[in-house]
């Protein structure tokens, strides 16, 4: 239990900048679509002349731009993008801050088997993302009320929320596997930009192509919000790869732990 505490107040702090910047982002959105959805078909009409490639890989091809959840959707692929880093920098740092810290003699000394250790820690930055995202998900519908003037779907809103936080565990759990292979990790920053950079780009040039080759190597595939849109549930197929992907890391990221054996200082 004190490795909990410990890791909470730890990640306190960044928890509450990654929920701050997310809940500015939605912000923007009240702020931004009463005066966009006037405008909203001269905005489409401009956006008919693009070619269907880079309508889809920006996320504009079929969600109504004039409607909030349309364009909650539209901006929705960018809100993914902030979250994934958050969780993938929590994902490397959780398990390796010690070593980084060049601590981790001291916690390997304690009378805690290496099991718990992983215990508490995958609690720790599940209890911080579960927060970031329930905090979210109620400044996304005040958003919504503030900025519609019309009724819409709250299962939609729901879907394309929780799929942040899928998207997120995903980041999270791969994050962790990857940070317990690594002895000489100074910073994490570089390695999560990277990684999550690396999968959007891949995403949208998959997005670009016809038939989506590549959406199995890209979790936010998985969650495509124009499909969300367009069908009202998730993909199945998908929904289970992406749950499937994430047990495999944390099981991996376990058993690669408790038999790694730690540099001393």
């Amino acid at each position: 239990m004190n490795i909990l505490k410990h890791e909470l107040n730890l990640y306190k702090k960044t928890t509450i900048i990654w929920t701050v910047s997310l809940v500015f982002i939605i912000g923007l959105f009240s702020m931004i679509f009463p005066s966009f959805s006037k405008s909203a078909s001269l905005f489409e009409d401009i956006l008919s002349n693009f070619p269907e490639g880079l309508r889809n890989a920006l996320g504009m091809s079929s969600m109504n731009l004039s409607e909030p959840l349309g364009f909650y959707g539209f901006m929705f692929l960018y809100i993914t993008l902030t979250g994934s880093i958050q969780a993938m920098n929590l994902g490397l740092s959780i398990l390796s801050n010690e070593l980084m810290d060049k601590t981790a003699d001291f916690l390997m000394a304690k009378p805690v088997k290496r099991v718990k250790i992983v215990h508490m820690k995958l609690l720790a930055g599940f209890i911080c993302l579960v927060l970031t995202n329930i905090i979210f998900f109620i400044a996304a519908k005040i958003s919504l009320d503030l900025a519609a003037e019309t009724s819409y779907s709250l299962k939609i809103l729901f879907l394309f929320n929780f799929s942040l936080f899928m998207i997120q565990m995903f980041f999270y759990a791969f994050g962790m596997f990857l940070s317990v292979f690594m002895n000489k990790m100074k910073t994490v920053v570089p390695i999560s930009l990277g990684v999550v950079f690396g999968f959007f780009v891949l995403n949208m040039l998959n997005e670009s192509l016809n038939g989506k080759p590549l959406s199995i190597i890209t979790p936010f595939a998985y969650f495509s919000t124009s499909a969300i849109y367009d069908l009202g549930r998730y993909e199945t197929h998908w929904f289970i790869l992406n749950l499937g992907l994430i047990i495999t890391f944390i099981g991996g990221t376990y058993i690669r732990y408790i038999k790694k054996d730690m540099p001393s200082v």
